[in-house]
């Protein structure tokens, strides 16, 4: 296989990701675990820290990563913080799965 058909079929399957995962992303209803995140990310934002808890929680790396759109989309607090913002991380993480 050419280098060139290698990188066209890579860049053709990032574009069918990104097109699954990206349409509708602030229209769907929140789930149960994405509102539990919404308010550990929202907490961070506010400065209230990041406590674990083994018997309730995942670890802090999506918290912590979900930050960086928050704070790029101008997020001060837990209201400010929309939909497409808490989900945004997990479709880069999702993509780089694909990757």
């Amino acid at each position: 296989m050419s280098r060139s058909l290698f990188f066209g079929l890579i860049l053709l399957i990032t574009v069918m990701a990104l097109a699954l995962r990206l349409p509708g992303l602030a229209k769907r209803p929140m789930h149960g675990d994405e509102a539990v995140n919404a308010v550990k990310i929202g907490e961070l934002i506010e400065g209230k820290g990041y406590r674990y808890d083994p018997h309730e929680y995942h670890g802090p790396t999506l918290n912590y990563f979900s930050l960086i759109p928050a704070w790029l989309g101008g997020a001060d607090s837990f209201v400010e913080l929309s939909k497409a913002i808490l989900r945004i991380v997990p479709v880069a993480l999702g993509l780089a799965l694909v990757l």
